[in-house]
């Protein structure tokens, strides 16, 4: 009898044992299912994001390809205005030199008119011209259309007679050129 009993009394405890190990596999069970399902979810919110991802990847990509091309559309206006500044450089050095040849041309021009004038009021003031003349004291009476000499007279009206200097007609020419290149 007491080998029936511990028999029996093993019987049960493998019974209860087997029970609660069937019941902690349940457990394992739906906590492995549970898992599986937040598997699930995690994969399907990753898919959708890697879409996401691929959009946005795909969108920069053609936002940088249309940047490029822009960048390279303005690449030769740049260019153009590097180079129009550079001839508007060359443009106003040359102007430069232009107008101080002319202002130098201008100066020896009337230097040698101020001579020319100077020696042909010098003899009429060694002479002593009379009466009503010019002299170089009187800077009133040596004024164009005043009372004076009437060589002064004479040589206001050969002044206002004569073609205009050689240099009006460079200066057309480069107003014609200015106004050829703003175009």
């Amino acid at each position: 009898m007491l080998l029936e009993i511990a028999v029996l009394i093993i019987a049960l405890s493998v019974a209860v044992l087997t029970a609660a190990f069937v019941q902690t596999l349940r457990q394992a069970r739906t906590s492995l299912e549970r898992a599986s399902e937040a598997l699930r979810e995690v994969q399907d919110a990753v898919r959708i994001w890697k879409d996401d991802v691929e959009k946005l990847v795909s969108s920069l990509s053609g936002l940088t390809e249309r940047a490029g091309r822009q960048l390279d559309a303005v690449d030769p206006l740049m260019s153009s205005f590097r180079n129009v500044g550079e001839t508007l450089r060359e443009i106003t050095a040359a102007a430069h030199e232009v107008s101080a040849g002319w202002a130098s041309l201008l100066k020896t021009k009337a230097d040698k008119a101020a001579a020319r004038m100077e020696a042909k009021a010098a003899p009429g003031e060694r002479s002593g011209i009379a009466g009503g003349g010019a002299s170089r004291s009187d800077p009133a009476s040596a004024m164009p259309g005043s009372p004076g000499l009437g060589t002064d007279r004479h040589a206001l009206r050969n002044r206002q007679a004569a073609p205009p200097p050689g240099w009006l007609d460079w200066l057309d020419v480069a107003v014609q050129t200015v106004r050829l290149l703003r175009r």
